[in-house]
């Protein structure tokens, strides 16, 4: 997580700080007189080290035959402290950009097996607490994803804009070891270098360049091999948003994988993705969070077609996203069989995507023919990140390129819609939300709070047994303390308080004659959110994970609240701790046709056991409804028609049924389908002589929502069956006497 990392770049950085203004600077420093002699990309004074934390371990990333295994964070971290450092412009992509473009181009060629790399080469100065400097060289590469989904068989591929230089030649030639057993391999800018795991695990690339004075760096970095092979989608959809919000239209990319024996998208589950941010998830990532319990697969080999959207910007608005989404599924009705109809899953944030771009299609009077909204542990009544946490990341954020990006994305339209507590909504010692979320709302119900046309399910993460977290309020969540003679840092926070007055952050960074600030924040009457009944987030245990050798960061509980349960549930109340289970009538507390939530708190958006029957009950549960066979006459005559389970239910399904003129046609009061079967259950419509002469007249067999024990199968409303009743009146014949016309039968 971004917080882990950015804990991780802070600890490494503590080394290099104890050293600065230390005699190992004095044999050792370059008189400023006698610069180096200056390489087509610049001088190594342009870089000046020293003024800031330095969290990257520069030295340890030299070029030495012995050089430290580089992680992505690690290496994006050295381009962030040298470019702070930078006396003039550098000619750099930004780090996070370079990894933005690798993901889209593996997304335009189609190429989900090509990883890229970059490389850094540069020479800068390191002044000490003296002012002396020191001339050194950083040599670190990495690839720019930190884990791969196709190691059996995928590239390397190192672009000339990911090759940073500054004062520097160079490299005559690049080799590299991959650890895949072939040994060091000439490595080409801008060619694809091969490679073939056989197992997975955590990989370590070798990268060796050989300079044109004959000197030979040397670079070590780390790739996760978490999957041999990953199946590729069958086609890729480019979608564009015709309506655009706030002036620009958003986009996105669709991923079809069809079930088995489809040529084109015919039963369609649309998932939409929730809150990726830094817009990395791609194909291969989404298809690993989706096929756990092999959900996605069983949901091919039961026959329907995965049709996977993926957000360009997933951070913008929520209302620009589901105008995205609105795009998507009117391309889905146009590929589909007449009559056919959808199922959406929205997950986490894809849930709220999915609400907006369905109203809003209902309020354009535009069909988008769903028949069933998925709702997957999505934040409803706001989401939760300890306002704390929020403090710790925006305190160290000047110094960690990790905790830089995270502020960034916390200050993102669609973060600002989200979060109870946000940084920006703290009023002295008063914690609220951003403006933002309530505007999201206030568009919500002015287009109707909730669509109307789809069955609404919720599938949740949080516990509905009032279980919260592993703490209490107000209880502290990290405690990093370390104090010595040079260097003293705090980082400690607190959970929320349950109303009442409480300080959530104390943060604290000293270090000798370089850095001495200082930060807190108290705050009271809050909502107590961070160990409420919810979707859990371990933020805090995978912080304290990182070794840090200066002090320890202990997380004293691993998980908060993430995504609430009462609002996931969507539910009208603003008790964190609601009995949910308790609630006889919880169906008229939600918009919810049928909720399902686990006894304990799971991790959010986790696909369980238990919940991946909910979700193949529900994506397969519908009522089919059959042509009618024919009219009624007023005769009596009848005709027919067939209820069905599209899957077996648990237990009976009744569907009351009737007439929208009994003078015209009857049917019977109820149908029930049996648990256990799909066998069609037979519905005679009779036609009623209503004696008058009123020609041919159309009727309906009206459904009622179904009841049932099972789940999946109650509130479900089946399509009405229209019927035509034949009059059998004669027709009044004309009969002319005396110049009169009289009326005969």
């Amino acid at each position: 997580m971004p917080l882990t990392l950015m804990s991780q770049s802070i600890s490494r950085g503590f080394v290099i700080c104890l050293l600065l203004g230390s005699a190992l600077w004095h044999s050792q420093a370059q008189s400023e007189q006698q610069p180096p002699p200056r390489s087509p990309a610049g001088f190594a004074g342009d870089i000046v080290v020293g003024q800031n934390l330095e969290l990257a371990e520069l030295p340890g990333l030299d070029g030495r035959a012995n050089a430290d295994v580089v992680s992505l964070q690690r290496w994006r971290q050295a381009v962030f402290e040298l470019n702070k450092a930078a006396k003039v412009e550098l000619e750099w992509p930004r780090a996070r950009k370079l990894s933005r473009q690798a993901g889209q181009q593996r997304v335009t060629q189609k190429n989900w097996n090509l990883v890229s790399l970059a490389l850094l080469h540069a020479r800068y100065e390191q002044q000490d607490g003296a002012g002396r400097r020191q001339t050194k060289t950083v040599f670190t590469f990495s690839p720019l994803q930190s884990q791969i989904f196709n190691g059996a068989d995928f590239e390397l591929l190192l672009e000339a804009e990911a090759y940073l230089i500054h004062a520097v030649e160079p490299a005559s030639e690049l080799w590299l070891d991959a650890d895949d057993g072939l040994g060091m391999r000439p490595l080409t800018p801008g060619q694809a270098l091969a490679v073939s795991y056989q197992d997975t695990g955590m990989k370590i690339l070798s990268l060796e360049a050989r300079l044109p004075n004959g000197d030979v760096l040397q670079s070590n970095a780390q790739l996760d091999v978490l999957q041999l092979a990953t199946p590729d989608p069958d086609d890729i959809w480019n979608i564009a948003a015709s309506e655009t919000y706030g002036g620009v239209a958003g986009t996105g990319s669709a991923y079809i994988y069809l079930a088995d024996g489809h040529a084109t998208v015919t039963n369609p589950v649309v998932i939409v993705e929730g809150f990726d941010i830094d817009n990395s998830l791609g194909w291969p990532e989404l298809y690993d969070l989706l096929n756990r319990e092999n959900l996605l697969e069983d949901l091919r080999a039961a026959g329907f077609d995965a049709v996977v959207l993926d957000f360009t910007e997933a951070v913008d608005p929520i209302q620009r996203n589901g105008l995205v989404l609105t795009e998507l599924l009117q391309l889905v009705n146009a590929a589909t069989p007449a009559g056919q109809t959808s199922v959406i899953v929205g997950a986490s944030m894809g849930g709220l995507v999915s609400r907006y771009a369905l109203l809003w299609m209902e309020d354009q009077g535009i069909d988008h023919e769903v028949r069933k909204l998925i709702s997957f542990d999505a934040p409803h009544g706001g989401a939760n990140i300890p306002l704390g946490m929020q403090a710790w990341v925006e305190f160290f954020a000047g110094q960690a390129e990790e905790a830089e990006f995270l502020l960034q994305q916390l200050r993102s339209p669609a973060s600002k819609q989200m979060l109870l507590y946000h940084l920006d909504g703290v009023s002295g010692s008063t914690a609220g939300a951003d403006p933002l979320l309530a505007q999201l709302n206030n568009e919500l119900d002015n287009l109707g709070s909730w669509p109307v046309q789809p069955r609404l399910v919720s599938i949740i993460n949080g516990s509905g047994l009032m279980t919260g977290q592993s703490f209490n309020p107000g209880d502290q969540l990290i405690e990093w303390d370390y104090d010595s003679l040079l260097v003293d840092i705090d980082g400690d926070v607190w959970a929320v308080p349950d109303g009442g007055s409480k300080k959530i952050f104390d943060g604290r960074i000293s270090i000798f004659f370089v850095i001495n600030t200082t930060d807190s924040l108290t705050i009271n009457g809050t909502l107590p959110w961070d160990n409420a009944p919810g979707g859990s987030r371990s933020t805090m245990q995978q912080a304290a994970d990182v070794e840090a050798p200066y002090g320890d960061i202990i997380a004293l509980h691993g998980s908060h609240s993430f995504i609430p349960t009462i609002s996931a549930l969507a539910l009208d109340s603003n008790d964190p701790f609601y009995d949910v289970v308790g609630d006889a009538q919880l169906l008229e507390h939600t918009p919810f046709h049928t909720v399902y939530f686990p006894a304990a708190n799971q991790e959010h958006i986790d696909i369980t056991a238990e919940n991946k029957l909910w979700f193949m009950a529900e994506v397969q549960a519908q009522i089919m409804v059959s042509m009618i066979s024919g009219d009624t006459t007023e005769s009596g005559g009848t005709a027919t028609f067939t209820l069905s389970a599209a899957a077996a239910p648990t237990q009976p399904v009744t569907i009351a049924l009737t007439s929208s003129f009994p003078g015209e046609g009857t049917a019977p009061m109820e149908v029930v389908l049996p648990a256990g079967v799909t066998t069609p259950q037979w519905v005679t419509v009779t036609g009623v002589d209503d004696g008058i002469l009123d020609g041919d007249i159309a009727y309906r067999i009206m459904t009622s929502a179904s009841v049932s024990a099972d789940p999946a199968y109650h509130g479900i409303d089946p399509a009405d069956v229209a019927v035509l009743n034949l009059d059998n009146e004669a027709v009044p014949e004309l009969i002319f006497e005396d110049g009169f016309e009289a009326l005969s039968n």
